[in-house]
């Protein structure tokens, strides 16, 4: 569960609070993909190749890849046709059903092709992803027997993943957000102490940042999360996810105590809003646990932020 916030608005103009991420982008700049790594013996998985899918309902599209003894990674080839000579092939098709807000709820089929052809297995799940995250499909070990990639490529195994993400690519992308953090610490005699930075990224993606510790005697509390701003028709739209974590007698804790029966929640609070350039907004983080006895109390935490783009 995670805690309700309010935000004050610190300028009279340009802010509209969102209820989700699709403040921040729409389906539109969103697709689909199918990922098929190689997993070395160090280093875990390495992005191989992939396939696209737009986000149409409806629509299906099939993607295959073949593990090929002579390649360190994947052949593509066209589906549902079998590469001659493939140690083993993975056939995906997927066909999104349902978009609401900027979450796709899709099916996806995924059959894995044996050396000749035939079927080895087969399965299909209805799955529903937000940007940034995935789903693993399938894991396939590779014997030590194939030269090229046991002992040239030191690829030991491959996986297949569908995920959820932004359709611009990373290498064409010419914008840039900076956004203004500030953690706010009002103290129990009112007065504030403010620690300030400054992160840059690309539209569209979340950026990550790191305050540096608050301490109460032998207690620290650390805040910490990700900001993605972008661009939209009326100002910038702006996800903001703070996380915090308390340190007290040698012992690390990301858990918040919600009510006196002693349910726990995870430190985490997620926001959307819309901003005018320059606008400050303020978002008061959960009353912690600890501020009502012990370290940190009668502190309240907050953090505000104002983002534009610089290019």
């Amino acid at each position: 569960m995670r805690q309700a916030v309010g935000i004050a608005l610190l300028s009279s103009i340009g802010f509209v609070i969102g209820n989700s991420a699709t403040a921040a982008q729409s389906a539109d700049d969103l697709m689909l993909f199918v990922r098929a790594y190689t997993i070395a013996d160090e280093g875990g998985e390495s992005l191989n190749t992939a396939s696209g899918i737009p986000i149409v309902a409806g629509r299906s599209q099939s993607s295959l890849f073949a593990k090929m003894p002579n390649m360190c990674g994947f052949a593509v080839g066209p589906a549902p046709r079998v590469l001659p000579g493939a140690v083993f092939s993975w056939l995906v098709a997927v066909t999104p059903t349902r978009v609401a807000g900027t979450s796709v709820t899709f099916t996806v089929t995924t059959t894995k092709l044996g050396a000749a052809g035939p079927t080895v297995s087969k399965g299909t799940s209805e799955l529903t992803l937000s940007p940034g995250q995935s789903v693993p499909l399938d894991v396939e070990n590779l014997a030590p027997t194939t030269a090229m990639y046991s002992e040239v490529c030191k690829v030991r195994a491959a996986s297949l993943r569908v995920a959820l993400d932004y359709s611009r690519d990373v290498n064409n992308e010419r914008g840039l957000m900076a956004t203004d953090l500030w953690l706010v610490d009002r103290q129990p005699n009112g007065t504030e102490r403010a620690q300030n930075l400054t992160v840059r990224g690309l539209p569209f993606r979340p950026v990550p940042f790191f305050f540096d510790s608050v301490t109460d005697g032998a207690a620290t509390l650390d805040f910490y999360g990700e900001v993605a701003a972008s661009p939209a028709s009326d100002g910038t739209a702006v996800k903001l996810t703070t996380r915090s974590r308390l340190v007290q007698s040698g012992r690390s804790n990301t858990s918040l105590r919600m009510n006196p029966q002693g349910l726990m929640g995870p430190r985490e609070v997620d926001m959307a809003m819309r901003l005018n350039n320059d606008v400050v907004a303020n978002v008061e983080l959960p009353r912690l646990s600890e501020n009502t006895d012990g370290a940190f109390a009668g502190h309240v935490f907050s953090i505000r932020l104002r983002t534009r783009p610089i290019r």
